[in-house]
């Protein structure tokens, strides 16, 4: 794996652990799907990353528009969805995740920074695939 998959999975891995949870089961269950999550991208499985984040992201939405475990759940998500090359339906979760942050935090935090980064990142991707697409073709 790449410098940037180890990156990512560094990013996620604070980003889970980073939150004070209330006692709920939501709150609960969250917390161990983004767990589970990030152990499963760590070991390669984008599935079953892919899978439980979107559970997690389920959970997270009871929370409200403007929890930070949401916009969490959204970058988790989102950075499983790049490894696996689905790069609008990342960018469209780190779009979100970033609005959640800006909001709850100003445009100078640098979890904010994170996450313009982690969409120019998609945005790099996506510009290298169409030009890849472009040179493959035949004339």
């Amino acid at each position: 794996m790449g410098k940037g998959f180890r990156n990512i999975t560094s990013v996620l891995a604070v980003l889970a652990a980073c939150h004070l949870l209330p006692t709920a089961t939501y709150a609960e269950d969250w917390t161990t799907l983004n767990t589970q999550g990030a152990a499963a991208f760590q070991r390669g499985d984008l599935a079953e990353a892919s899978r439980l984040f979107r559970e997690a992201l389920k959970e997270a939405e009871a929370f409200g528009e403007t929890d930070p475990r949401l916009a969490t759940a959204l970058t988790n998500l989102a950075t499983v969805y790049d490894a696996q090359g689905k790069l609008d339906e990342a960018a469209e979760l780190f779009q979100r995740a970033l609005a959640i942050d800006e909001k709850n935090l100003g445009e100078d935090e640098p979890k904010v920074a994170i996450d313009l980064t982690n969409l120019a990142n998609v945005y790099f991707n996506k510009k290298s695939m169409m030009k890849l697409s472009l040179s493959t073709k035949e004339p």
